[in-house]
């Protein structure tokens, strides 16, 4: 077991999954920072900051794969894997639960959708990935011995469920409600559902299969064609005008087929461009700092999430916006860049305060996680 244990432990990571985590996370907090500070609405970096969130789900079904499926699989140890996915779920709902109130804080969330969001029945304000992962981690917890069999076929079932219920309601003509929009993309107003995000981590573990078993490469290329085609039927459809609008703005928060295979598309290729990349060794330096980010996605998305929601709203004029939204991302890359290196400025100069605390936060939610998963009846 312990040889098992050595082995796993010691396997490479995936640098170039790590610098397209990198990416999202400069994406997503662009995005959020553009809203804070710009008083007009920018469209034309929606393409790129709109695949954030399925980039996150996406990298997040590869690390499935690559890690906990691959690790409960090898040391057969189901317990101690869902103690640490519990560990990670709580650590996200502290996250999203922060953000929230920062949001509640710097009055820009009402009180009672706060408290909706502690009962994970409200999104919260800039924190919208963190309440995605608390309950697909609680889902993984759950149905690991299942996931550990299956794969990416556990996924692709909920997945195609989740659609046939949306798809099923909408055709009943069933009125909207709350709940349904956000688990399963019924009506307008909610987007991405969780259940139909179960797709997108579908094909992230599919890929993580692929990485780990090259005789499944030719499943991501009909996914990709899949993707395209879905886009190609709704361009012809809306037409270039409505599908641009589409695909920054409205088909999210209805649950659009064209924004889940537009996002997939988009992950897909940011994941083959940082792969293609590294095998050509091409921009080191910029590849070492989205992998040096994408190692430190929790911390930026949670800090700089609580940092925009405590600030109040300030949209001066376009050439001080830019400023700001690059005084704020640059200072936010810099903490983060420099928190990653093993002899950090800052945690030096806190007398190892940040290293401290996490240390003592990684045990202490482990223990947590150890109280839920503990066998019962001993």
């Amino acid at each position: 077991m312990r040889g098992k244990a050595a082995a796993i432990g010691s396997a490479q990571r995936f640098a170039f999954v790590d610098a397209t985590r990198g990416f999202a996370i400069v994406a997503a907090l662009l995005a959020h920072a553009i809203d804070q500070f710009f008083a007009v609405y920018i469209p034309y970096l929606r393409p790129v900051t709109r695949i954030a969130t399925p980039t996150f789900l996406v990298v997040f079904g590869v690390v499935i794969a690559v890690v906990y499926m691959r690790k409960a699989r090898d040391l057969d140890d189901l317990t101690g894997m869902r103690t640490r996915l519990f560990a990670r779920m709580i650590t996200c709902y502290v996250a999203f639960a922060a953000i929230s109130w920062a949001g509640y804080v710097g009055d820009k969330t009402p009180l009672d959708q706060v408290l909706d969001a502690m009962l994970m029945l409200d999104r919260g304000r800039y924190s919208f990935i963190l309440f995605l992962y608390t309950i697909l981690l609680a889902l993984l917890g759950l149905f690991l011995p299942l996931i550990v069999r299956w794969g990416a076929l556990f996924f692709v079932g909920f997945a195609v469920l989740a659609w046939a219920l949306r798809f099923g309601l909408s055709a009943l003509g069933a009125g909207g409600h709350p709940t349904a929009q956000m688990m399963f993309g019924h009506a307008t107003g909610y987007g991405p559902a969780v259940m139909l995000s179960l797709s997108v981590v579908a094909v992230g573990v599919l890929i993580g299969e692929a990485l780990l078993n090259r005789s499944r490469w030719i499943w991501l290329g009909g996914i990709y064609l899949a993707m395209a085609a879905i886009l190609a039927a709704t361009l012809a459809m809306d037409g270039p005008w409505l599908f641009f609008e589409g695909v920054t703005k409205s088909y999210r928060f209805g649950n659009h087929p064209a924004y889940f295979a537009y996002g997939v598309a988009g992950a897909m290729t940011a994941l083959a461009l940082f792969w293609w990349l590294e095998r050509r060794d091409v921009a080191p330096g910029t590849r070492r700092v989205l992998i040096d980010l994408g190692k430190r996605t929790l911390f930026l998305y949670t800090a700089g999430n609580i940092v925009l929601n405590l600030l109040p709203l300030h949209q001066p004029a376009t050439a001080v916006s830019i400023a700001e939204v690059a005084v704020f991302m640059l200072v936010m890359f810099g903490i983060a860049l420099d928190l990653e290196r093993t002899d950090s400025r800052i945690d030096r100069a806190a007398n190892g305060l940040f290293s401290a605390f996490q240390r003592q936060w990684d045990r202490s939610t482990l223990a947590l996680a150890r109280v839920v998963t503990a066998p019962r009846g001993r």
